[in-house]
């Protein structure tokens, strides 16, 4: 299985590409639903991929990036945005944390 943010849904906002997210603007908080953080619209996760598209990652960041290959169907468990906004970069290596078993998640991410 190879991930692609892309095809899949891991936000339940449905599908976008990347000119989607360059057109996204940041909602307008008084008449959006969502809360902006763990309940956010689909307007406010394109709006949070874009504004990581001009922040590269930060190998040192405290936060990183984190893979667990114990989870059930999707093993990023911390950075989705940060995973779409490089893929728009270009970036070529992304530092992640590896959480679980680093054999079974070569199996993941490369089979």
């Amino acid at each position: 299985m190879c991930l692609d943010p892309w095809a899949g849904d891991q936000w339940g906002i449905g599908p976008f590409d990347s000119l989607d997210v360059t057109a996204a603007e940041l909602c307008d908080r008084t008449s959006c639903p969502c809360d902006g953080v763990l309940d956010m619209c689909r307007e406010c996760h394109l709006a949070r991929i874009a504004q990581l598209v001009d922040m590269p990652i930060d190998p040192g960041d405290p936060h990183p990036i984190t893979v667990d290959s114990f989870a059930d169907h999707w093993p990023i468990v911390d950075g989705n945005h940060r995973i779409v906004a490089s893929l728009i970069r270009g970036d070529g290596v992304i530092p992640v944390a590896i959480e679980g078993d680093i054999d079974d998640l070569w199996r993941i991410l490369v089979a």
